[in-house]
């Protein structure tokens, strides 16, 4: 088992012979699951500087899923202040729900 610390986020990994598997060295698959823990740990943070950003970003903005009949799937803060509805009364909303 290898503990990764990355930032804020711990990952646990274990490695466990698995018969289904082709046959790899422990080492090839440990390392395999310490390059995944850590990308991901990569992604998420910069997911979250991307959200952070859009959030406070000087302009009301706001976006919809056209596959999902055209509900907000984002609001941010100066929309908020803008509308005075606060996001999470607006996500997953249409329109005509909110106006």
């Amino acid at each position: 088992m290898m503990d990764i610390s990355g930032g804020c986020c711990h990952a646990w990994i274990m490695s466990s012979p698995d018969e289904n598997q082709e046959t790899h060295s422990p080492d090839e698959s440990v390392l395999g699951a310490v390059a995944e823990a850590l990308e991901f740990d990569q992604h998420s943070r910069e997911v979250a500087y991307l959200e952070a950003v859009i959030d406070n970003l000087p302009v009301g903005l706001f976006a919809k899923d056209a596959s999902d009949d055209f509900r907000f799937v984002l609001w941010n803060k100066k929309q908020e202040e803008i509308t005075t509805i606060a996001r999470e009364q607006a996500l997953g909303k249409h329109d005509f729900e909110l106006f």
